[in-house]
């Protein structure tokens, strides 16, 4: 893998582009109650969704891939956690990552009232 000198050091953008174009990277495509919807290839995700992931916060993970107004249209479409679960399973299997954590229970509300 090569990448262009910026001021005189290694450019890691450059170079990462270059492996890209290289690189048969085609998204994970998917529908879900009859709207199409598209994951970028697993090289392509921000380096924040891998944290996400590792802390089993797949809403957050999956708002960062697919942008907020997908996520919203699929969670007001009534994706369930199961569901969630089971498509990240789908993309893990696909992009080679193997199996994801479970999610973490959502946080219980804390009543003020006494």
């Amino acid at each position: 893998m090569t990448g262009n000198k910026a001021n005189g050091q290694w450019d890691l953008e450059a170079a990462a582009a270059a492996a890209a174009d290289e690189a048969d990277l085609v998204p994970f495509a998917f529908a879900y109650k009859g709207s199409a919807y598209s994951i970028p290839a697993m090289k392509q995700w921000p380096a924040k969704v891998l944290a996400a992931l590792r802390e089993g916060d797949m809403a957050t993970a999956l708002t960062e891939l697919l942008g907020p107004d997908s996520y919203a249209a699929l969670t007001e479409a009534g994706l369930t956690v199961g569901e969630l679960e089971t498509l990240f399973d789908k993309v893990a299997s696909v992009s080679g990552l193997g199996s994801l954590p479970n999610s973490s229970a959502p946080a219980r509300p804390v009543s003020t009232r006494r």
